[in-house]
């Protein structure tokens, strides 16, 4: 059954229509806020102007999206087909940098959350203050958990935990520096190169690599053909 429009105009919008543009909306706003740090951040090359056109043309649709909702646009002005163009074309972009995300071997199992860290996320200094060994093993590599004392410029320092998996040779240790991309919103979310707990230039665990492409394939981000491009490539490397 059709409710009140929650803004209070009086209207009636089914909720579901609602809660499904509200979705679209955040995920545009999150995609945005995502490509925007990826161009400030690093050169994008041939993505570059893709990526310039999604930011400007983005905050447009998710306006237009709300204003659906609300009742303040008349949905018959909402040209669909372009929406749908973005979408997907955003989606293209959103999958190639979470790709690059866990070709880098960030820590955690959602590239997708951890590309939206590292490009729109803030940055810190961080100092791990404690590395304790759970008894776990996988692969032979031991999961150990960390305890990392954040420090923000202009900001309270925080403490942050995270359980990973590390190789043996390259042990984290206390005292050991790492540059740590968070949600200032939300201290929970946060993400840090592995290879930076430790000082000896470990190339990122292959293995971990695999596990993080196969998430993505199994979201839907990656197809067959980019995951067996992608696992050619680290089983190359190697």
């Amino acid at each position: 059954m059709a409710k009140d429009c929650f803004c209070g105009c009086g209207l009636h919008v089914p909720w579901g229509r609602r809660r499904a543009a509200n979705a679209v909306g955040d995920r545009i706003d999150r995609d945005v806020a995502t490509f925007r740090g990826a161009l400030e951040r690093g050169h994008q090359g041939e993505h570059e102007l893709e990526l310039r056109e999604l930011v400007a043309t983005g905050g447009t649709l998710r306006d237009t999206l709300r204003g659906i909702v609300h009742g303040t646009i008349d949905r018959r002005q909402y040209d669909k087909r372009a929406g749908r163009d973005w979408l997907r074309r955003a989606g293209v972009q959103r999958g190639r940098l979470a790709r690059e995300i866990a070709r880098d071997d960030y820590a955690g199992w959602n590239a997708i959350d951890q590309s939206e860290l590292v490009h729109a996320g803030r940055r810190a200094r961080g100092v791990v203050t404690e590395v304790r060994d759970t008894g776990v093993t996988i692969n032979n590599h031991p999961r150990v958990q960390v305890r990392i004392r954040v420090e923000p410029d202009g900001e309270a320092p925080f403490e942050v935990e995270r359980k990973v998996t590390v190789a043996r040779v390259a042990f984290p240790r206390a005292g050991e520096r790492v540059e740590i991309a968070y949600d200032p919103d939300d201290h929970d979310r946060f993400t840090f190169r592995l290879a930076d707990l430790a000082d000896d230039g470990a190339e990122p665990d292959r293995l971990a690599q695999l596990a993080r492409l196969g998430e993505l394939r199994e979201r839907g981000v990656l197809t067959e053909e980019e995951f067996a491009a992608e696992k050619a490539r680290i089983l190359g490397s190697g």
